[in-house]
């Protein structure tokens, strides 16, 4: 599997770290910060900003089961994004101005957005790439020379990488962007081409009648398919193979497919344990908060946070020790 760089979505500003150097911390320098210090604030929290928007109109269920609010989702991944793409050796480390790149991530319409989060769209040509070098632990993509950073578990550090020209043999996630793996890489499907199923098309797109079509509303039927086609806010329900609407549960209520009509997500105080398959449904079950003990695939933490290491932490750029701190 990759971890490319936009699995990064929510970027910069400058952020000192606390005394672990692998955790992000909400400090930004205060009153002496420098010029380029608040330049990379701003810039961060435009991004922060834009991406969160942009995810709560085009997937709004997923937000929701992620976010209180606007306000809250932009402060977090605002944190996220500083320690991410100014850590040594990362994407924006040494660069003036930052701007340039993170301006050039387009939120404004869904069918970017979705491209953008599913990484089918390449990332802006304004956009460096980071120093590490084929074979360097790494986290984010951000660090890499190739901008990917390949990773088998997504519980420990992986390795930089080079993604595959379109034409090359290939496996399943190594191909470049807006490419697929079928024995060689493809390109992605655009409306009314021809497909397989909806993973040969791009992240906006189902395949629906052997071509790339919009997602399905509610209702349609979602049988058999190799990635979920349906549209914004809803879910391919294995229970009935049908489009269900997606709603909200509160802590400690079943989640996931409840029944053949019923999908729920949880409310983001909580994440839904072992809801989302044929067998569920699930519970929601409290998140862990930032800098608490937690268990990799078992344990949900506040987003953006992930559990590395046994502790829930917004990771920063050298969070696997390369480039060094």
């Amino acid at each position: 599997m990759r971890r490319r760089r936009t699995a990064a979505l929510a970027c910069c500003v400058f952020l000192a770290c606390s005394e672990d150097p692998t955790v992000v911390t909400g400090s930004d320098g205060g009153s002496d910060a420098s010029s380029l210090e608040e330049l990379r604030d701003a810039a961060c929290k435009d991004f922060a900003a834009r991406f969160c928007a942009g995810i709560s109109q085009c997937s709004p269920a997923s937000f929701s089961s992620a976010y209180p609010d606007l306000q809250v989702c932009a402060e977090r991944n605002a944190v996220k994004c500083r320690g991410i793409h100014f850590a040594p050796g990362n994407d924006l480390a040494a660069v003036a101005d930052p701007r340039p790149c993170l301006e050039a991530y387009d939120f404004s319409t869904c069918e970017s957005t979705l491209r953008i989060i599913s990484e089918t769209k390449p990332f802006p040509l304004a956009c460096p790439s980071g120093t590490g070098k084929t074979g360097s632990p790494c986290w984010y993509s951000h660090s890499c020379e190739g901008d990917v950073c390949f990773n088998q578990s997504f519980s420990t550090c992986g390795n930089c990488g080079q993604l595959l020209a379109p034409g090359k043999p290939c496996s399943a996630g190594t191909c470049t962007y807006g490419y697929y793996c079928d024995d060689t890489c493809k390109k992605l499907g655009e409306l009314g081409d021809a497909c397989a199923g909806s993973s040969q098309c791009a992240a906006d797109l189902a395949c629906v009648g052997s071509k790339c079509a919009p997602r399905l509303p509610a209702g349609s039927a979602c049988e058999g398919d190799d990635r979920d086609p349906c549209g914004k806010g809803t879910a391919c329900n294995p229970k009935g193979n049908t489009c269900v609407t997606l709603s909200l549960a509160l802590l400690g209520e079943p989640c996931g497919f409840i029944d053949a009509m019923t999908a729920k997500y949880c409310m983001p105080d909580s994440a839904c344990k072992d809801g989302f398959t044929a067998a569920g449904p699930g519970v929601c079950t409290p998140r862990k908060k930032d800098g608490e003990a937690c268990k990799p695939f078992e344990d949900a933490c506040v987003a953006p946070a992930i559990c590395f290491e046994d502790k829930c932490r917004i990771l920063a750029g050298n969070v696997c020790g390369y480039p060094p701190p």
